[in-house]
């Protein structure tokens, strides 16, 4: 909840978190939702579960803003989780944008991967 400020409430440091499942070939999948243009997301900690590998090799899996700037890209040809924790003040996306992913490449068997993530809000 924002804290209330005269006529204006701020939503500093407002906690947001989201979950997404990207499948290999399907359009990106939303983590969180695109934000408004005066505030950005610092996203504090990624959780990456790779629950179908692709098989045959080149599987990627791209986690980037909702505008495509990578953020983070890893190979999805093994089953495994992975945590990416980017501290107390969190990897700082361009204002005004989310969070999603997608999977790219599978040679043949297509691969399955889920996401949560959290962060917070701050104004530009």
């Amino acid at each position: 909840m924002g804290i209330n400020s005269g006529n204006k409430v701020s939503v500093e440091n407002v906690l947001q978190s989201g979950v997404g499942t990207a499948n290999d070939g399907a359009p990106a999948a939303t983590i969180i939702a695109q934000v408004d243009a005066g505030l950005r997301l610092r996203v504090t900690n990624i959780n990456i579960s790779i629950e179908v590998a692709a098989a045959g090799g080149g599987g990627v899996l791209s986690i980037t803003d909702t505008d495509d700037t990578l953020i983070h890209k890893m190979d999805a040809d093994a089953v495994k989780d992975v945590s990416l924790s980017f501290g107390a003040l969190g990897f700082p996306l361009v204002a005004g944008k989310g969070l999603k992913v997608t999977l790219s490449g599978a040679v043949t068997t297509e691969a399955t991967a889920h996401l949560s993530a959290t962060g917070y809000l701050v104004h530009t």
